[in-house]
Parts: structure tokens; C-alpha cells; sequence
């Protein structure tokens, strides 16, 4: 098997039927599908097993693997996945985000072309809820190209921000010694630039946008227990990096950390504020600071969020 593809199902019946036909007629019997059932409350498994009957061959039906788990969240089912995943490369998709019409063909064709590539990196477009309108795209890689991963591609990917997993296949043997942190909000920002700095030598990046993602009404930073969710999974990775000594990931991670400050006041100003004067002693006591901008956040955080809304009413920022 050469490429594993990890699909976490939790209440999408909407959307699992546009995601299986872009993907149900690209399928090859060196392509397996990983799909597990993360306790959805749904129809969606339902829809795929009735799906998977009536359009796929019989001679391709076994790579539709389907797994049960009880509700553990997405991170969980990844791991699940990856565990029961036996291609040589692995990658994911949310079911919820269809896949472009070349999708297997360009990722086969790269693989075989380069499989000494630890991973592979491509682009992504957005479209509305309904899948009707294209969006704008993600522009994760603009050529073809292989090269070795050196200190500077890896501080640029930093600074791009895209981590989403569906951009990315990893080598099965790298991917695997790793796991999705559990019970914590932006999972592949605590992961994957720990995997990056650590694991990934070679990598291959193809010009083309594979997955159409789709933009849903839900945001997590307009949902007050997201936010908090967010803060605090946001903390655990400032300590976790810390902890580590590694000060390019922590450093990494405290930008996450001002960005997502910035993004969640500009919902609720209010809530940031008052969030800041509770959270300041458990702040303080992992930040090293190494500038005046660290020092201003660490020891004056509530001056640094009206400084934020103040430099957004300029549109400085």
C-alpha cells in the first residue's frame, strides 16, 4: 500500500456525500481510505457504507476501511488512524472539505517519482458552506520542486502559519512516531513544527490545489468556549516548548499566542480583557523575557490587548 488517507467522521451527513464522490472515482488499489467513526451522532457512516456498495468495484471495496471509536475528537481518531494505517505515506482529509478531481493521481504520481521525500506539501482552495463558491485559495507552495528542509524554509513555513493536515502528506515512518495531542484546539500547531525541526529532511511540494476547504459558520473564535479553549490550549504549548528548552518552538508558539489575542478580541474585547487580569500569574510564570514586546505582554498584559485594539482601529496591524 502506498499512501494511507486518515478521515475522522463526526456528525457530516451534509457534506459526506459531496466528499465521497469527488474521491470515490479516483480510487486505486494502492489507496486506502482510513475512515474512522468518531462516535458521530449521525447518518454520516450510514451514507458512506451505503455509498461505498453502490459505486465502488468490488475489487476496491477493502480499501475502505471503516473503524468505531467512542467520541474522543479528532485528534484521537488521527491516532487511531495512523496506528491502523499501512500505506507508506499518510496524509488526512476532513470530510466535511472535498478533494480536487486529480487529487490521487498527482499525489501517486509524486510519490513514486520522489519516495525518498519525507513530506509533501500542496495547495488548497476555499469554498462557501453550501460548496458553490470558490473563495480564495491557500497558497501553501507556488512550484514544483524537492529540496532538503534547511533553517530558513522552516523559519518561512513558520511565518506563513499553515499548518492545516489536509496540506501535507508525511512519510508513514515519520508521521507515526508522533501523535495529535488530545482535549487541546489548534492540534497541528502544537504537532507539526515540533515534527518539522525534528524529522523532516526532504520535502516536495507540488503546485497545485488538491483540496477545496470548506469555510463553515461555526468559527471558534466567535464561540466563547472556544475561545477559552483556545487560550489554553495556546498555554500548553508556550509550556510544553518551554519545558523543552527549545526557544525557536516557544518562540514560535508566543506569536501564536499574541495573534490569537488579537483575533479573539476583535469578537470580544470584552472577555480578552477580563481573561488577561485572571490569567496574568499563570502567564508570567512561563514567559521568558527576551524583549521589550515580551515584557510589555508579560508584566502589562492588559495594557497590550488595548494596544492591540488600538493599532486595529488605525489599521496598522
Amino acid at each position: 500500500m502506498i499512501l494511507s488517507l486518515i478521515v475522522p467522521i463526526y456528525n457530516v451527513e451534509e457534506y459526506i456525500s459531496d466528499f465521497f464522490y469527488s474521491i470515490a472515482y479516483q480510487m486505486h488499489k494502492d489507496i486506502e481510505l482510513v475512515i474512522i467513526n468518531d462516535g458521530t451522532e449521525d447518518n454520516s457512516i450510514h451514507i458512506l457504507v451505503s455509498l461505498i456498495k453502490e459505486i465502488i468495484h468490488p475489487n476496491l471495496q477493502a480499501n475502505f476501511i471503516i473503524l468505531s471509536q467512542t467520541n474522543s475528537g479528532q485528534s484521537s481518531a488521527r491516532n487511531y488512524g495512523i496506528k491502523e494505517a499501512k500505506g507508506r505515506y499518510i496524509g488526512f482529509i476532513d470530510p466535511d472539505d472535498i478533494v480536487a478531481e486529480n487529487f490521487i493521481s498527482l499525489l501517486l504520481h509524486s510519490i513514486n517519482l520522489n519516495n525518498d521525500t519525507d513530506v509533501f506539501h500542496y495547495n488548497a482552495k476555499k469554498i462557501n458552506e453550501n460548496g458553490t463558491v470558490i473563495l480564495g485559495d491557500i497558497n501553501y507552495v507556488d512550484k514544483d520542486q524537492s529540496f532538503i528542509a534547511e533553517k530558513k524554509y522552516i523559519l518561512g513555513m513558520f511565518e506563513q502559519d499553515i499548518w492545516y493536515p489536509w496540506l501535507r502528506v508525511f512519510k508513514r515512518d515519520i508521521i507515526s512516531e508522533f501523535q495529535f495531542p488530545i482535549n487541546i484546539l489548534l492540534e497541528d500547531k502544537y504537532l507539526f513544527p515540533k515534527i518539522y525541526i525534528s524529522r523532516v529532511n526532504k520535502i516536495t511540494e507540488i503546485n497545485s490545489s488538491l483540496v477545496l476547504y470548506r469555510i463553515r459558520g461555526n468559527s471558534s473564535l466567535n464561540n466563547k468556549d472556544k475561545q477559552e479553549k483556545i487560550l489554553e490550549s495556546l498555554c500548553c504549548g508556550m509550556k510544553e516548548y518551554k519545558d523543552s528548552n527549545n526557544d525557536l518552538l516557544y518562540s514560535i508558539y508566543l506569536q501564536y499566542f499574541w495573534s490569537y489575542l488579537y483575533d479573539i478580541s476583535k469578537f470580544n474585547f470584552k472577555y480578552i480583557f477580563y481573561r488577561m487580569i485572571g490569567f496574568k500569574k499563570e502567564y508570567c510564570s512561563f514567559i521568558n523575557v527576551k524583549s521589550k514586546k515580551e515584557m510589555l505582554v508579560t508584566r502589562f498584559p492588559i495594557f497590550f490587548v488595548l494596544f492591540l485594539k488600538f493599532k486595529r482601529l488605525l489599521g496598522t496591524f
